[in-house]
Formats: structure tokens, C-alpha cells, sequence
């Protein structure tokens, strides 16, 4: 049963990141504007667009977006209240949800490592010991003390690690420009 709501919430964190944003960044490369020639320069008309190199028209910058009817130029990416609710939630942020939300499949890689990795490592350390290490005839309980110490302190020593990487993942989406998205753009604020 466990097994069974441990994936579950796995595969919820990880189809999260479907619920993609709404606006898309234009395409730079299909969409452009025509730049105003001001003295030989090529003036382009809104400040999110970029004079295209070698060209008499501009695009748009990347990780913007242009409202062609209202004639804004605002910034495109995640906005960060959702990764950042994903990354706070304890059941979901110690697997690194909110760094799947916004596409980063690296540090959501990197924290279902720590999470599941660091508890595989220490199962399969203390069933090695077990097979592994010699039971002495005078001291019978030498094993299972030396079992009970690492089993005490590599789960101490996990909890630490996860709890630490829990609080800096929160840390992280809530600090303005510290963390961008898969598409390589900051979070919106």
C-alpha cells in the first residue's frame, strides 16, 4: 500500500509539469518586426526585441513575450507560486516537485536521488554487513551492536541531508532569480 501512494504521488509531482503556461514565448525565429531606421540604426520598436543580426527587422528577446494587442512587453517563463507551493509541501517538496514543475528534470533527478538513492544505499550497506561481516564467538553481539549503529546513524545522517535539500529547495524558488526554469528563463515574480 505504501509502494502504491509513494508512486502515485511520484507520478502526480512529475504530471504537474503538463499543466504548462499558458502564454508561450513567440517564436523569435517566426514571428518579427520591422525596425525604425533612425541615423543608420536600426531602432527596434518595443524594449523586449532585439535587432536581428544582419537584418532590418528585430525579434524577440529571450524569455519575453509580446501582447501585440495591448503593446506590452512582459516577461515569459513560470510564474513562481506553483513550484514554489509544490517545493514547500513536505510530502512533495523533499522529492523536488516544484523543480519538475517548471521542467529542471536535473535537480528533480538530483533530489529523488537523495531522497530514494540515500535510503536504497543505506538498506543494501546494512544487508551487505549482515551477510559480509564475521560473527565473533566470543562477543555474539558485535554484529548486530555494529548493524544498529550504522542502521541509527545513516538514517540520521539521510534525514539531515533531505531535510537540508528540502529547506534550500524552498529557499531557492522563493528568492527572485536564483532558479530558472527548463527553458532557461527566471521565474517571474
Amino acid at each position: 500500500m505504501k509502494t502504491f501512494v509513494l508512486t502515485t504521488m511520484l507520478f502526480a509531482s512529475v504530471s504537474a509539469s503538463s499543466f504548462r503556461r499558458a502564454e508561450q514565448v513567440v517564436d523569435s525565429s517566426t514571428k518579427s518586426w520591422n525596425c525604425s531606421i533612425v541615423d543608420n540604426v536600426c531602432k527596434c520598436p518595443e524594449s523586449c526585441m532585439i535587432q536581428k543580426p544582419g537584418e532590418t527587422y528585430c525579434v524577440l528577446k529571450k524569455c519575453y513575450k509580446y501582447d501585440e494587442n495591448l503593446g506590452e512587453c512582459a516577461q515569459a517563463g513560470y510564474h513562481y507560486g506553483g513550484p514554489l507551493a509544490l517545493q514547500a509541501i513536505p510530502m512533495t517538496g523533499v522529492f523536488g516537485s516544484g523543480y519538475g514543475n517548471i521542467g529542471r528534470w536535473d535537480m528533480f533527478g538530483m533530489y529523488m536521488g537523495i531522497t530514494i538513492g540515500g535510503c536504497c544505499f543505506i538498506l543494501v550497506t546494512l544487508c551487505l554487513c549482515l551477510f559480509v561481516c564475521p560473527e565473533g564467538k566470543d562477543d555474539t553481539e558485535s554484529k548486530e551492536t555494529g548493524l544498529l549503529v550504522w542502521s541509527k546513524c545513516g538514517y540520521c545522517l539521510w534525514g539531515v541531508a533531505v531535510l537540508t535539500f528540502y529547506v534550500i529547495g524552498i529557499v531557492q524558488m522563493a528568492t527572485p532569480g536564483l532558479v530558472i526554469d527548463g527553458d532557461g528563463c527566471p521565474l517571474i515574480f
